[in-house]
């Protein structure tokens, strides 16, 4: 074997300390500029290429209604300048259509729930007669007579969203700008007709007497089906659900629910 000399032990010593080095992190990995965050308004707009679908292809969305199912919106906001055509209370919908209206003491006591919970806005003076006429067309396995239900759900007098959350959804789809102190901007289509269905009312309920259920969905999604069924045109072009569900493996009610009338059936 052959002796080494000390120029090549120390040589070969430091290729092994080579191999054996620990690598340090650098102490800064990236320098980046520390932005301002906004609230996005226009912005979204302008992402989803709104404006330019208004302003190049002359989109314009005054013939299309939009249906909300949310809280409520507050059809007195300048933004929508008197476009939500119309509002309906769905929350207490299952009081309109139980069978057990029949029964005068039940039909008297949800009758009065259902002004309670109205407020401001007056029911029809024959309600009472309305609810019992769907509760016999509903024991007879009759279809449930949605015109006589519309006047019932149908708020006509403004009452105030049960919560802000239907409104801020409604604006982001048909907001117009309007002259105020604070930031205003258009939505994606500020000329849009807009239908106010209030399904949701969680704040001020108790646990057992939750009303804002999948029923209540279901039942407006089916509504204005009806609504599109006896006009010429689609009444309701689309609808907004800014809602969440507890998750399901199986397919969930509302996700099967048809709201637009097909030409045959």
């Amino acid at each position: 074997m052959q002796k080494l000399t000390e120029p090549q032990i120390a040589k070969a010593v430091l290729e092994l300390l080579q191999t054996m080095r620990i690598k340090t992190r650098p102490l800064v990995q990236r320098v980046a500029l520390n932005r301002r965050a906004t609230p996005a308004i226009a912005s979204s707009v302008r992402t989803v290429k709104a404006d330019a679908a208004r302003r190049l292809f002359k989109v314009d969305c005054s013939g299309i209604n939009w249906a909300v199912l949310d809280t409520g919106i507050d059809q007195e906001h300048p933004a929508f300048g008197g476009r939500v055509r119309a509002t309906y209370d769905f929350t207490d919908y299952r009081r309109i259509v139980t069978p057990s209206n029949d029964k005068p003491a039940i039909r008297k006591a949800n009758l009065q729930r259902l002004k309670d919970a109205r407020g401001d806005s007056p029911l029809p003076e024959d309600t009472g007669d309305k609810l019992k006429q769907i509760a016999r067309a509903i024991l007879e396995h009759r279809p449930v007579p949605w015109d006589l239900v519309d006047p019932i759900a149908r708020i006509n007098t403004p009452v105030d969203p049960f919560t802000p959350h239907g409104t801020h959804v409604a604006g982001i789809i048909g907001a117009q700008k309007y002259a105020s102190k604070v930031d205003s901007a258009n939505g994606m289509c500020p000329s849009i007709g807009l239908y106010d269905f209030r399904v949701l009312k969680s704040e001020g309920i108790s646990e057992g007497d939750r009303l804002d259920t999948e029923f209540a969905i279901m039942s407006a999604l089916q509504f204005i089906r009806y609504l599109n069924g006896k006009a010429d045109r689609l009444a309701i072009s689309g609808v907004n659900m800014s809602l969440q569900i507890p998750y399901d493996v199986s397919a969930t009610p509302v996700a099967s629910a048809q709201c637009v009338r097909r030409p045959n059936g």
